[in-house]
């Protein structure tokens, strides 16, 4: 199963929740240095949004990506 979810906090920050319930990723990965071309263009990205990433990895694995809102409140 994969959940995907957006939504703007009352701060103007938006949050970009991705998840699965797959087998997860290993506990040594690191997003900064992985050879992944995938993840590398997430952690590209996120820095470009100055944005942060956060991951768990509890029963699947979930990816957290804040970062500020360009359209902000009023759209």
């Amino acid at each position: 199963q994969i959940l995907v979810y957006l939504r703007m906090g009352q701060d103007g920050r938006c949050t970009l929740v991705v998840s699965d319930d797959g087998i997860g990723l290993p506990e040594d990965l690191d997003l900064e240095r992985t050879e992944s071309l995938g993840l590398h263009l997430v952690s590209r990205l996120v820095a470009q949004l100055e944005g942060s990433i956060d991951l768990y990895r509890k029963g699947g694995t979930t990816h957290r990506i804040t970062f500020p809102c360009a359209f902000g409140k009023g759209g």
